[in-house]
């Protein structure tokens, strides 16, 4: 169980503070820029997934279909909160066109998981 405590923390770090710089070299229009930043993110989460795997004990691989859900987990949070931002007005954090499509990133991995 702490191993994966410890990969989760570590994959939303590192995604929360590779992805921006990533996605700051892609030149994209401005209504498209959180996608390719969910996309960012769930590539991200499954590379440290995969990295975590070799790592840390007790900790299976994730296949091929965990990045799958973890792509559509983060870019539904995207479209939903492209679509509908007043829904995420409650979330403390800033800037949240970051924090949501991370975390659809993270419970699409965790659900494969």
């Amino acid at each position: 169980m702490i191993p994966r405590v410890v990969l989760l923390i570590a994959q939303i770090a590192i995604a929360w503070f590779v992805a921006p710089l990533i996605r700051g070299s892609i030149a994209v229009p401005g209504n498209l820029q959180i996608f390719v930043l969910a996309a960012i993110f769930a590539v991200i989460v499954y590379i440290v997934g995969v990295l975590g795997a070799e790592i840390l004990k007790h900790v299976g691989r994730p296949s091929g279909a965990t990045l799958l859900w973890s792509l559509l987990g983060a870019l539904l949070a995207a479209a939903a909160f492209r679509f509908a931002p007043q829904a995420f007005s409650w979330l403390p954090l800033n800037p949240k066109e970051y924090a949501v499509p991370l975390a659809g990133a993270v419970v699409g991995y965790i659900i494969k998981r």
